[in-house]
């Protein structure tokens, strides 16, 4: 048969590359992981070790801390710079574009009840602990003597009940999120709320007189919370597709609030039951940060296996320089991924 008579693709068998690329991806994937967990270990045994309960800091000359806070850096920096280096194998792939597990519909399941929980928790604190009407009427006694203080009581009253509404309409989100092929325009409208949960709650923490503004406690549960709202902003946007989606930022922000969220909410929550951390603001934060790890660690992960630890699918091979011309000016699923490189 003369050379070129055969038409049509050639199967490319060749995925040795490509599976090579798939190991390396997997490994740095986990290594990322692993580097969470090695952050929050760290940062709960700093807690009992070389915490000081009684002015809120760790210990001077203990080393455990130190260590655990440079291994939390590393790991975010680590989680931010891996989807910028990894081969992607599945670029452009959309959240919604592969088959959900288990997991993905446990943990989106989970943050749903758990918010609805929240919500009905701080309704029941309003109303038999009378948590936001102490705070104006403390603010009116405060009026005359201390205005700056009676501000701050009044902000800490509104940030409570932002908080609650914020809770409602976020368990009503991650409800919608459990099918992904309902109406995406519903998903977007209330995808705002776990972003303004984030906000109410790193305010109260900021806005807490009791604790120190440089305290270890609260400014890794500002950074924890600081994280999940990127990612929530970055999870809208892979939402509406298109020029709006950003999946190496989803991927970096989702795996940075990954390493923040599970070490702050790990060693908060163990700190406080152990006697250790009494504040309750930290406690509520804490809890919901964990909430937000498991949704947003299942997420990501599922997205970035996916999209840069699978196997690339056999490729048809062009078989004349021209279908190959033809090829490359065909859009794909890739469009999402390129366009963060070129901007807007």
């Amino acid at each position: 048969m003369p050379r070129g008579a055969m038409k049509g693709p050639v199967m490319n068998t060749d995925t040795r590359p490509a599976d090579r690329n798939t190991v390396k991806n997997m490994i740095y994937l986990i290594a990322v992981l692993a580097a969470a967990v090695l952050s929050a270990i760290l940062r709960t045994a700093a807690i009992f070790v070389g915490y000081d309960a009684d002015i809120g800091y760790f210990a001077r000359g203990k080393a455990l801390p130190v260590i655990s806070n440079l291994v939390c850096v590393l790991a975010v920096a680590a989680a931010i710079a891996f989807p910028f280096f990894a081969d992607r194998s599945g670029k452009g792939i959309h959240p919604s574009a592969h088959r959900r597990t288990a997991p993905e519909y446990f943990a989106t399941a989970y943050a749903a009840f758990v918010m609805l929980g929240a919500f009905g928790y701080e309704i029941y604190r309003c109303i038999a602990d009378r948590t936001v009407a102490q705070l104006f009427e403390r603010a009116a006694e405060q009026a005359a003597s201390n205005a700056y203080t009676a501000r701050g009581l009044r902000v800490q009253g509104i940030l409570i009940i932002i908080g609650i509404v914020a809770s409602a309409i976020s368990a009503i989100y991650f409800f919608l999120r459990i099918d992904d092929t309902n109406s995406r325009e519903w998903h977007v409208l209330l995808g705002f709320a776990p972003g303004l949960r984030g906000i109410a709650g790193l305010a109260e923490i900021y806005f807490d007189m009791t604790v120190e503004m440089n305290s270890p406690n609260k400014l890794i549960l500002q950074a924890a919370l600081i994280s999940a709202m990127f990612y929530f902003v970055y999870e809208l946007r892979m939402i509406l597709g298109g020029k709006k989606a950003r999946p190496r930022a989803y991927v970096a922000s989702g795996l940075a609030a990954v390493v923040l969220t599970l070490t702050a909410s790990v060693s908060v929550i163990a700190g406080y039951f152990s006697g250790r951390i009494s504040n309750a603001y930290f406690f509520t934060e804490a809890f919901f940060c964990f909430n937000m790890f498991v949704y947003i660690s299942v997420r990501t992960v599922a997205y970035a296996r996916n999209a840069y630890a699978a196997s690339a699918p056999a490729v048809s091979a062009p078989d004349s320089g021209e279908e190959a011309a033809d090829a490359d000016e065909m859009p794909d699923n890739g469009d999402a991924g390129e366009n963060e490189d070129k901007g807007e």
